[in-house]
């Protein structure tokens, strides 16, 4: 009986693994203080990634935010070599809440998660180094309540 089950259990986990996506690259920067300066700026190294030169990856930024956040979006400048051999500057408006002010993204009372796209069907060479700076670019020069910065390539 044990024999004739097994097949069938595999039939059916099947569908669940092949639709499952992998990270090549996830990582977060913590915030110092938990208020950005417009100076400080986040890198993102990405050497010797395990890319496949046939894969297209997508590419988005993950917010780490807590209730101190005074604001409704957020306006980041990117600036990356991962779609040209040149540093090309990109600007990035993060919706942290809706027009009611309710936060969007994952999480508790205190602190919420938002992954925002940024990228997508994007060729990577594993023999090349990349860099993704982000900075925000808003008008205050102290940001309170950003907690965390990350970047995450599948």
């Amino acid at each position: 009986m044990k024999s004739k089950l097994w097949p069938v259990f595999l039939l059916v986990l099947l569908p669940f693994s092949a639709c499952e996506q992998k990270e090549l690259y996830f990582k977060f920067q913590p915030i110092r203080g938990e208020t950005w300066n417009s100076r400080n700026v986040v890198d993102f190294r990405l050497d010797s990634v395990n890319a496949l030169p046939e894969k297209q990856y997508a590419v988005s930024v993950e917010i780490v935010s807590n209730n101190q956040y005074p604001y409704q979006n957020l306006w980041l400048c990117m600036e990356q070599n991962i779609t040209d051999t040149t540093f090309v500057n990109d600007t990035l408006e993060v919706k942290i809440t809706d027009l009611y002010g309710k936060r969007l993204g994952t999480g508790g009372a205190a602190l919420h998660q938002l992954s925002v796209p940024y990228k997508k069907n994007v060729v990577l060479d594993s023999a090349r180094s990349y860099l993704i700076r982000v900075r925000h670019i808003m008008s205050d020069e102290f940001l309170p309540g950003i907690e965390q910065i990350g970047l995450r390539i599948q």
